[in-house]
């Protein structure tokens, strides 16, 4: 019984039509000329972007602009609890959604396909570079071999950047790869003043204070969290 019980369950998908707003999917988003409904609050979990339009927009319908239909209706699918796969066609619809609305979780994702996914591979590097995988490009600088054959005159390696060029030359004139790639400072000038997003004052271990959103921290750590209800 248990066995045709977990089958049963296996089977169930969940389906949801954003479409039609219901409950808890009120806010619209208009995308070319069409609406979808959805969770403000999920979504804002997902994306700081869409969080910070949905606090600048109150009760409107948020248009987005120059993206397609389809390709938002598939990121919501896949990060909706319907999780619909990434493959290697919608991958490539994924990337540049996740990269600008910076939905690490979404970029996660991807990455973690792409690693499994064969892809030619300067396609991956490119990949990698652009959407800042870099867990990706250094597992593809690990599969480098020293003089190995790579077409240096084609558009993916000109697209580059000058960076990714470098480890990649050094690569094949015998240079190790390297264990991991240094993020980019990150910039925290936005949040060193108060603003309508980030009210809430806190204080680094040295001293400096840091004007945060309490609701979008809460949301990512439990600490926080503990810390507004008590």
């Amino acid at each position: 019984m248990d066995k045709y019980q977990t089958q049963a369950k296996s089977c169930i998908e969940v389906v949801i039509d954003f479409s039609r707003p219901d409950g808890q999917r009120t806010r619209p988003l208009l995308v070319d000329g069409k609406r979808l409904y959805v969770d403000e609050h999920y979504i804002s979990i997902w994306s700081p972007i869409l969080r910070a339009w949905c606090i600048e927009c109150p009760d409107r319908e948020l248009i987005l602009a120059n993206v397609q239909y389809d390709h938002v209706l598939e990121m919501l699918q896949c990060i909706h609890p319907t999780y619909k796969d990434v493959d290697d066609q919608s991958v490539h619809i994924l990337l540049p959604l996740a990269f600008d609305y910076q939905m690490e979780g979404l970029l996660h994702r991807c990455e973690c396909f792409l690693v499994d996914h064969k892809l030619p591979f300067l396609e991956k590097v490119w990949l990698a570079d652009r959407y800042k995988l870099n867990r990706l490009l250094v597992l593809c600088l690990r599969e480098m071999k020293p003089n190995c054959k790579i077409d240096l005159t084609g558009t993916r390696y000109y697209g580059l950047s000058d960076r990714v060029k470098v480890l990649i030359l050094e690569r094949l004139h015998g240079s190790p790869a390297p264990d991991e790639m240094l993020e980019q400072p990150i910039d925290l000038e936005n949040l060193q003043r108060v603003s309508d997003l980030n009210f809430a004052l806190i204080r680094a271990k040295t001293g400096r204070p840091y004007y945060i959103n309490p609701y979008y921290i809460a949301a990512w750590s439990n600490i926080f969290f503990v810390s507004l209800l008590y």
